[in-house]
């Protein structure tokens, strides 16, 4: 199983993406890199002398703007693009599991990858106001109380899990990476019996001591 974390920076709360991978129980060395932190520290050196929060604000906006042009119904769709193609993610034919999967940007853009041949499954505890394409099904409920049946396609296992679900937030750092950890911990279990062999994982996690512990696993 190749596992890919993308990793929540709390301090300035801008995500990066950081690979590794996970193959029977054993990690390779990660690597960092991103296109949208190289152009958050090119935009950054524009901004110097004004406030964080606006800098940040206008590079935010950037990407909303951007998402509205492109059809997408929130700009997290460019972080699962940045991963996408830095680790060839998602694949024509591919079956994928999308785990937190509201608004439904990452289902937009994954059935997009997937084409008529692939078949992604949203699950979420809100609803997704969204027209989507037809390889596309979305369940609303709860993840940890669904059967592992529930959360088969075609009655079988999937390629890809994708997990962009993050716990509440107490805006203490140590308790979100803990709290972000146990979540991870279920959505591993999950991936035990629904990826198949050589499938990718990605979840969602906050920059902490407990994201080493979650790459050990």
């Amino acid at each position: 199983m190749r596992l890919i974390v993308l990793l929540i920076l709390v301090l300035v709360n801008i995500s990066i993406s950081f690979a590794a991978h996970h193959h029977h129980k054993h990690n390779q060395a990660g690597m960092i890199s991103s296109d949208i932190a190289a152009e958050v520290k090119e935009r950054w050196v524009e901004l110097r002398g004004e406030d964080v929060e606006e800098a940040l604000k206008k590079i935010k906006d950037h990407y909303f703007h951007k998402a509205k042009r492109d059809g997408y119904v929130a700009r997290s769709a460019y972080k699962l693009e940045e991963i996408d193609k830095k680790n060839r993610l998602l694949r024509k034919g591919n079956l994928v599991l999308d785990l937190g999967c509201s608004p439904g940007s990452w289902l937009q853009y994954a059935s997009s990858k997937v084409g008529e041949k692939g078949q992604v499954l949203g699950v979420d505890l809100q609803e997704v106001k969204l027209s989507l394409p037809k390889n596309v099904k979305v369940l609303q409920a709860d993840i940890f109380e669904m059967t592992l049946k529930d959360l088969e396609i075609n009655g079988g296992m999937v390629d890809v899990i994708l997990s962009d679900m993050s716990p509440k937030t107490t805006g203490i750092r140590d308790t979100d990476a803990q709290r972000s950890f146990a979540l991870n911990q279920q959505v591993l279990e999950l991936s035990c019996d629904l990826l198949r062999h050589h499938g990718t994982l990605l979840v969602k996690a906050f920059q902490g001591a407990p994201l080493e512990q979650l790459r050990r696993e």
